[in-house]
């Protein structure tokens, strides 16, 4: 069964704040979603998921 890529991000860094008050985040995240695949994020309110 052919099952394509639908979604890819690479090396993805996010980060908030600044100096000493900066918080990683993300620091080269890969993640690849295929056509037909179910993705969830799951986590306590105010984790970041939406970020």
């Amino acid at each position: 069964m052919d099952n394509p890529i639908a979604v890819s991000a690479r090396k993805v860094e996010m980060a908030f704040g600044v100096g000493e008050a900066k918080v990683v985040a993300l620091k080269q995240a890969d993640f690849t979603a295929r056509r037909g695949e179910l993705i969830m994020l799951v986590g306590p309110s105010g984790c970041g998921k939406t970020t």
